[in-house]
């Protein structure tokens, strides 16, 4: 991926992306749709770790990435002559600004936005979760909510009729994740763990009944040696409720499969209603009494997940997403574009 996605043109904004793991495979298609819709700028830049010299630092002193990282982006926008006395409109996308204020990879990010933002000199923050938009509105920066959400690729493709698991999950286990899994173990609760290529995930996703999802922050025990913590989350790890609505909680619904996730308040202002067409679980006992239900109903599970799919299909698409956001800077942020 070339570090600008569409060259630079005389236009009065810029929008600048940030890639991460795997981000060309579900962000790019709000950036092509936005482009489409929106006379502006948009650049998108390549992880620092492309970089050999950037990556070994990295390894050396990981703390210091975010430092790094924006002390870079100046210099990719001094580069292209977009000084502050440009008269461009600058907007910032980041996925994972939350972390400036929660703990769910490390403490190494907290308040890490709120310092070196203003490097930017950037006119808006568009963030993914409702929460950190609120905060970064408390502490004067300006900042709009705009969701994660699914490639329309996920509701095209048949999802697989016939069910081959009651329960799975996928995705990386950070702490709190793994004390979920260690609590079902601990209640003779099976789960199919699996991981997918993104472009076979969806069918992978599919042959599950129901997927289970958690988005919780980590408390850890002592704030070392988090690895041999994780092996152990029921007496090292205490989750906390978590911020944000990830990526996978959609991709569950369009792949036609339950979703199974602990509750964030900004589910209720998305459509997701638990019963209706997921379910949502706010401590462990209620985890598990559902998990249980989930394995002795698998058609009442079906229907749940029939109504979370086209919940999905018609709000939540990268599509709706880009014309939201168009939709925004048009009418409401005030911006000549």
């Amino acid at each position: 991926m070339s570090n600008v996605f569409f060259d630079l043109q005389k236009k009065s904004t810029l929008i600048t992306f940030r890639e991460m793991s795997n981000s060309e495979l579900y962000i790019v298609p709000f950036i092509k749709k936005l482009a489409e819709i929106l006379p502006a700028d948009i650049i998108y830049v390549e992880d620092f770790e492309n970089s050999d010299e950037i990556y070994r630092y990295l390894e050396n002193e990981r703390g210091k990435c975010l430092n790094i990282f924006f002390l870079r982006f100046v210099w990719l926008m001094s580069a292209k002559g977009l000084q502050r006395s440009s008269s461009k409109t600058r907007i910032y996308y980041e996925q994972d600004a939350a972390l400036n204020y929660i703990n769910v990879t490390g403490m190494e990010y907290l308040g890490a936005w709120t310092k070196y933002l203003p490097l930017l000199h950037s006119d808006l923050l568009i963030t993914n979760d409702k929460n950190s938009r609120n905060r970064f509105l408390t502490d004067g920066m300006t900042a709009y909510w705009s969701p994660k959400a699914v490639d329309k690729v996920f509701l095209d493709s048949k999802a697989q009729k016939e069910k081959s698991f009651s329960i799975g999950y996928y995705g990386a286990r950070y702490g709190a994740r793994a004390y979920a899994l260690a609590w079902m173990k601990k209640n003779n609760i099976e789960i199919n763990k699996f991981a997918a290529p993104y472009e076979k995930l969806q069918k992978r996703i599919s042959s599950c009944h129901a997927i289970l999802i958690c988005n919780s922050q980590n408390k850890y025990l002592v704030p070392w040696f988090k690895k041999i913590q994780r092996k152990f989350p029921l007496i090292f790890i205490k989750p906390e409720p978590g911020w944000q609505v990830l990526a996978k909680n959609y991709e569950v619904c369009a792949a036609n499969s339950l979703m199974f996730a602990d509750y964030i308040e900004e589910m209720d202002d998305l459509g997701f209603t638990s019963g209706v067409n997921c379910l949502l679980y706010r401590d462990t006992a209620e985890m598990v009494d559902m998990a249980r239900w989930i394995t002795s109903h698998p058609d009442q599970v079906d229907e749940i997940a029939e109504r979370g799919f086209r919940l999905v299909a018609e709000r939540h698409t990268w599509d709706h997403r880009a014309h939201s956001l168009a939709n925004f800077l048009k009418t409401e942020f005030l911006m000549t574009i």
